[in-house]
């Protein structure tokens, strides 16, 4: 009886793997892997979009500001021009007061620091005493709350500009002895302490009490429901 031939190598099944091809195989299944994990990923973002977009507030919509020029701390003329197609916040102040300006100039360093990172966004303060504070006096008001000349700037001028915008645009209180309140000394002003929130458009979307511990967590809420509703 004649032995079996040997097996031939290779000879009636699939050939051995390589590692030629073992690598190959890997190399196709970590594109695989890559391919789907970026599918995934992509429509993670277009489900998280949809969903900040159905979850955006629309905030109402008070009053459209009329067009203005004032002086800024540099001494420059500022103004809507040069707010156009930002978001701003607002508010009154005078350097000399004793009271509530102090604290919501603080208010607006937390925010000028909350809101560093986008230039979207910026702050405004108009000072209701100008004739004594002139440009020199801000700048140094500024000094003291790190102000940025970039993000927060402070504005002077013309006094029936300043206050025709407190009460007719942002629909805010102002009062001195010259406009109805003799009771009041000089340098003396009833002023309202709201912070106003306005949109790219010029048009007042909020208003904030700025005495209230949480405005700041309220205002930067608000500032992201804008930037969504009108994204740059």
């Amino acid at each position: 009886m004649q032995p079996s031939p040997a097996p031939v190598a290779g000879a009636g099944g699939p050939p051995a793997a390589t590692p030629v091809n073992r690598t190959l195989q890997a190399v196709l299944w970590a594109l695989l892997v890559v391919v789907i994990v970026g599918l995934i990923a992509a429509f993670a973002r277009q489900e998280w979009t949809k969903a900040m977009r159905r979850s955006a507030v629309t905030l109402d919509r008070f009053n459209t500001l009329p067009d203005f020029t004032l002086t800024e701390r540099t001494g420059k003329d500022f103004g809507t021009k040069d707010l156009r197609g930002k978001i701003w916040l607002a508010d009154f102040i005078f350097t000399s007061c004793p009271g509530p300006c102090p604290k919501m100039s603080e208010k607006f360093y937390e925010m000028q620091q909350a809101l560093n990172k986008t230039n979207d966004v910026k702050l405004v303060s108009f000072t209701v005493w100008p004739d004594f504070d002139k440009p020199p006096i801000l700048t140094t008001y500024a000094n003291k709350f790190n102000a940025s000349p970039d993000k927060w700037y402070f504005l002077t001028g013309n006094k029936k500009t300043i206050y025709d915008l407190a009460h007719k645009g942002f629909m805010l209180g102002i009062t001195d002895k010259e406009t109805g309140r003799e009771i009041l000394k000089e340098g003396e002003f009833v002023h309202s302490t709201k912070i106003a929130l306005v949109d790219r458009r010029g048009v007042v979307r909020g208003y904030y009490d700025s005495g209230n511990e949480e405005v700041l967590q309220k205002i930067l809420v608000d500032v992201g429901n804008l930037m969504r509703e009108q994204p740059n």
